[in-house]
């Protein structure tokens, strides 16, 4: 039986950066309650490792499917605490589609539209199935548009991911992330926290 408690603890880290990290989070229909609550633990995991206060780092997550909604945004909880239960308690949205360029727009302007570039930045965005809607334009434009604000995209591609599409917002090969299933997506937690934090720690936003 997977022990949640012991996992999380296992992953306190003490990561030395400051960082706003926004979570763009599946919730379309068709990957189940039970592994939303795997990409649950999964968010838990990362912001674990970071020093969350009013003046260190922030987290927001927005979920999506067909379309986007904002759960919280930066600074709303400035306690590690209140952050974990939040994700805690965030309710399966389990709605039809999964859009990816529409819901990245969206994500950006609950993010990081109007806040200061010099902040170390980073979206950590989650695909769990195929794209039922595809937009490569919209899609190139918010790499783009993310880009010039210097903020890092890192891709977690679930299962059977459309690899290329998707992968397609991150700056480079090493910011996408291929896991074979939910349940991976556990074990991979401390990889993915740790280049995450390792990148915050130096960051050197480079085009």
């Amino acid at each position: 039986m997977f022990d949640c408690v012991s996992f999380l603890a296992d992953t306190v880290s003490g990561c030395a950066a400051t960082a706003d990290i926004g979570f763009l989070v599946d919730g379309s229909k068709d990957i189940g309650s039970t592994n939303f609550v795997l990409e649950k633990i999964f968010i838990k995991a990362i912001v674990n490792r970071f020093p969350v206060s009013r003046h260190q780092s922030h987290i927001g997550i927005t979920t999506y499917a067909a379309t986007a909604k904002s759960i919280f945004k930066f600074g709303v909880y400035n306690r590690a605490s209140s952050i974990l239960r939040m994700i805690e308690n965030i309710p399966f949205p389990k709605r039809y589609g999964r859009n990816l360029a529409g819901s990245v727009r969206a994500a950006y302007w609950h993010f990081f539209a109007k806040a200061p570039t010099y902040i170390h930045r980073a979206l950590v965005v989650l695909v769990g199935g195929r794209q039922t809607s595809k937009n490569y334009r919209l899609l190139r434009r918010m790499r783009n548009r993310l880009l010039r604000n210097k903020v890092y995209v890192y891709v977690i591609l679930i299962g059977k991911v459309n690899n290329r599409y998707a992968s397609s917002l991150a700056l480079n090969k090493k910011h996408v992330f291929r896991v074979p299933s939910f349940r991976k997506l556990i074990s991979k937690a401390r990889f993915i926290g740790r280049a995450i934090c390792d990148e915050m720690v130096s960051y050197r936003f480079l085009t």
